[in-house]
């Protein structure tokens, strides 16, 4: 059973190689070419800054999956929303990994 905790910067590089699985074989993150860990750093020490949620998933001390939870958009009438960002390692697909992250009680932070 995979255990969740707060994401520390020693977890980036693994975040970003489940990322980039993703670029690789599908459309959901609009990117085209694989993330670099320098970018990936950026963005998670935006988002802690900002005290935004970035939860790991672990398996066997293996991080297996991450999700974040951060503002959608910027503009005034988005102030009320929120995204949902969420990655599982191919290895873990289908093994409820994701449902587990989405229904953290991290979310509400």
């Amino acid at each position: 059973m995979p255990i969740l905790r707060p994401a520390t910067a020693q977890d980036v590089p693994a975040m970003v190689a489940i990322y980039n699985q993703s670029v690789a074989v599908n459309t959901a993150s609009w990117d085209t070419e694989p993330q670099t860990v320098p970018e990936r750093r950026a963005w998670f020490e935006e988002r802690s800054a900002a005290g935004q949620a970035i939860l790991i998933a672990e398996v066997a001390g293996r991080v297996v999956g991450w999700a974040s939870w951060g503002p959608f958009r910027g503009k005034a009438g988005y102030r009320m929303t929120r995204e949902d960002t969420l990655y599982v390692d191919e290895s873990a697909r289908g093994l409820g990994v994701g449902r587990l992250l989405l229904r953290s009680e991290e979310r509400r932070v």
